[in-house]
């Protein structure tokens, strides 16, 4: 009779230490990106990244000063079958506010 109390504790245990991990084991995402792309001609397009962010979350922008945080950056993987022509163009302009923990 020992042995199923023990048992039955253990058990008990178990069960709600796996039902209660994921309760901590949450990841919070933001940022949702999206692509698409713009045909310019027959051998060119425009790569659209877009990113809609919750409400109260920010992103930092791609162009910053000297002692912010760090920027944000896209990095493309070399390829034979396509070529960059132009750098990344943030859409609309940006929203500037002071960042009291960088104090920029």
């Amino acid at each position: 009779m020992n042995f199923r109390k023990y048992f039955l504790s253990v058990t008990g245990i178990l069960a709600f230490l796996i039902l209660i991990n994921p309760l901590f084991a949450q990841v919070e995402e933001p940022v949702t990106w999206s692509f698409s792309t713009e045909e310019i001609d027959d051998q060119h397009v425009n790569l659209v990244i877009e990113a809609q962010i919750e409400d109260h979350w920010h992103l930092y922008g791609q162009y910053f000063g000297f002692g912010g945080p760090m920027p944000l950056y896209f990095e493309f993987d070399a390829s034979d079958n396509y070529e960059i022509i132009d750098s990344v163009i943030e859409k609309p302009e940006p929203i500037v506010e002071f960042d009291d923990v960088f104090e920029v």
